[in-house]
């Protein structure tokens, strides 16, 4: 297998896993919307005079409404959101420019241990970037971010 079919297959799977993706938002979005649905046909047309003949009920009702509608909204917002970029110059505040010289030195040499900067609380140095990052932070391969 050369280089040209290795990129092939990996727009490949790259779409698919995109479709795959696309199909679940819809899913679940289904799912939660015929759920309401649900809630409604056995809960609240039953008894509708009470549910929109009382000024409890007409409250209730608008306030399921609200949070039915901020759900939906939250799910496809953070579905929607990127991850974000680490700024470009960022450096961690809790160290002083010594550690955090020491940090760079450490992840450029060849004796650096994955664990050892996890365990000691030392700031982390991304080799492929150039810079410093967070805690949780990793390198993205695919994208170089």
């Amino acid at each position: 297998m050369d280089i040209s079919d290795t990129k092939k297959l990996k727009g490949k799977i790259t779409r698919y896993f995109f479709v795959v993706m696309i199909v679940l938002v819809f899913l679940v979005s289904g799912i939660f919307i015929l759920d309401y649905a649900t809630v409604w046909i056995v809960m609240i047309l039953p008894a509708a005079s009470y549910w929109l003949g009382t000024y409890i009920g007409l409250a209730q009702t608008i306030f399921q409404f609200f949070v039915f509608g901020m759900a939906l909204y939250s799910y496809f917002k953070i579905v929607r959101t990127p991850p974000g970029k680490i700024p470009m110059y960022w450096k961690p505040t809790d160290y002083t420019d010594e550690e955090l010289e020491k940090a760079k030195l450490v992840s450029t040499s060849k004796e650096k241990s994955r664990k050892s900067s996890h365990k000691h609380n030392t700031p982390r140095y991304c080799n492929a970037c150039d810079r410093f990052k967070p805690p949780r932070a990793h390198h993205c391969s695919e994208c170089n971010v």
